[in-house]
């Protein structure tokens, strides 16, 4: 009998599946596939999300980039190799989003009970991002 993992909502299940009898071959097959079809779609996800920013970027002037980033509301820093001015330059990464969060106590009038009724809410304090540029 093969073992089948299905995503159910927020949880993995796992069932055995009783179509195949034991010692059946496309069993075997189907079981042996499984594992580097999940790697191979698991690893094509994992080079979208970190090239896609660079992807996006080569199709760009550096000063697009970094105005198009600016407007997003990060603070960009800005690493450069070469002393060309920046019409020359090529974007060769955007990496380390980092955001700041900080917890800001709001007074949201009563509770039921008559206590103060204060939560916490949080408030992105700044964002920051580093673009690379090859300047040579």
């Amino acid at each position: 009998m093969l073992l089948i993992t299905r995503f159910s909502g927020n949880e993995i299940v796992a069932e055995r599946d009783r179509r195949c009898g034991v010692g059946s071959h496309s069993c075997r097959r189907k079981a042996a596939m499984r594992p580097s079809f999940i790697l191979a779609t698991c690893a094509t996800s994992v080079a979208a999300v970190l090239l896609g920013p660079a992807a996006a970027a080569h199709a760009e002037t550096p000063q697009e980039t970094i105005s198009r980033l600016q407007s997003a509301g990060y603070t960009v820093n800005v690493d450069r190799v070469g002393s060309a001015p920046i019409e020359d330059c090529v974007v060769t990464g955007v990496r380390n989003p980092q955001t700041v969060t900080d917890f800001v106590r709001v007074y949201d009038g009563r509770n039921k009970d008559g206590s103060r009724d204060i939560d916490l809410v949080p408030v992105v304090t700044s964002r920051s991002i580093s673009v690379s540029l090859n300047c040579a």
